[in-house]
């Protein structure tokens, strides 16, 4: 049987990692699987988690080490290791995988995971140059698809995101909250695009009229700071809990025990904590943006106008005062999100894959 190689590139293999979920949970007989951390070292805790599983994962060190002394050991790595394809997806490490590899002579494929308008102008640069260098696009919306230069339609493709919906029905948790208390959760980097403040304010005036409602936000960040001192401004400490970085399962049990997920963000390039949180069966609310339209669809959730708090309190308040919509609207996105199986996602890279590498021999 002929056996492949395939390559993936990323800035950093940590559990959040998207795209790394998938190929670390590919299984197919006739693929090799390799990895390549642009930014960690070998002795990364993260790195060395992988290698002890039997994955083939090495770390090259840029922040560290530089641009040269890591170009040289990519090199290395590729003359001694001979990938057949190499799958890049992050800017940096984008452009220097897929310039290397075509050099080369590999399949190159490179996935956009936002919208590439949105982009800094330096990364736009970076990508469009990856986008030269590859055989194949892969946006993960259409929405992302839209967003890309015209010039590269013929090669650029629509795979969805996957999640590991077995796993998040499987979840168990116990309920750390008392009884009548009324959940909201959001998963979210702390950075402004995520717009948490907006939440925040519209948790402020729910609060403020009802009193057994509680806010979970996890995730890291830069801004996480100042969101912090809002809710203290806002005396709403004993009501909003930061959480933090969580492991995914960690995260799974938190929306197990949400009445709502709440998304708040300016832009998305897909949305994977909103789409775990419609397969935990959980009532979405979301920031009116065209890819959760495209995700959750128009009638499987409540939307509010990007940066409008006093419309997210109001869409909050409808399903806190009607069970019965919050528990139609949990139901509608648990079967949207059937979807989005992080085995669909799979399976669509490995019919990529074999449909590039078919003439190798």
């Amino acid at each position: 049987m002929q056996k492949y190689k395939i390559l993936h590139i990323y800035n950093q293999c940590v559990n959040t990692t998207i795209p790394l979920q998938a190929f670390l949970k590919l299984q197919d007989e006739s693929i090799i699987k390799f990895m390549l951390s642009w930014n960690q070292e070998l002795d990364d805790k993260n790195i060395q988690n992988l290698t002890q599983k039997s994955f083939f994962c090495k770390g090259l060190g840029f922040k560290k080490n530089g641009l040269v002394s890591v170009l040289v050991e990519y090199y290395k790595y590729l003359r001694k290791e001979k990938p057949d394809l190499i799958h890049v997806h992050h800017s940096y490490s984008a452009f220097f995988g897929a310039l290397a590899g075509s050099l080369m002579n590999k399949k190159i494929v490179l996935t956009i995971h936002s919208d590439y308008a949105k982009y800094s102008l330096l990364n736009k640069v970076l990508f469009w140059f990856s986008m030269l260098f590859s055989d194949k696009i892969i946006a993960n919306s259409k929405n992302t698809l839209d967003s890309l230069p015209k010039q590269f339609n013929k090669k650029s493709i629509v795979i969805y995101n996957g999640v590991d919906i077995t796993e998040i029905i499987n979840t168990q948790y116990e309920t750390t909250h008392i009884d009548n208390d009324f959940v909201i959760v959001t998963v979210a980097r702390l950075v402004k695009l995520k717009d948490i403040k907006i939440l925040i304010k519209a948790f402020k005036l729910l609060s403020d009229k009802y009193e057994n409602v509680k806010l979970y936000i996890i995730g890291d960040g830069v801004e996480r700071k100042n969101l912090e001192e809002l809710s203290e401004s806002l005396n709403l400490t004993n009501k909003i809990d930061f959480k933090g970085k969580l492991q995914r399962g960690e995260v799974y049990f938190f929306l197990k025990e949400a009445d709502v997920f709440c998304s708040a963000s300016k832009w998305e390039g897909f949305g994977n904590a909103i789409v775990e949180a419609m397969a935990a069966k959980v009532a979405i609310i979301s920031s009116e943006i065209p890819v959760s339209k495209e995700v959750i669809g128009d009638k499987n959730a409540l939307y509010f106008e990007v940066g409008n708090h006093e419309k997210l309190f109001r869409q909050l308040e409808k399903l806190y005062l009607n069970d019965k919509l919050r528990k139609e609207l949990a139901e509608k996105s648990f079967l949207k999100a059937q979807e989005f199986s992080l085995e669909r996602n799979i399976e669509e890279h490995i019919k990529l894959y074999k449909d590039l590498l078919k003439d190798i021999r």
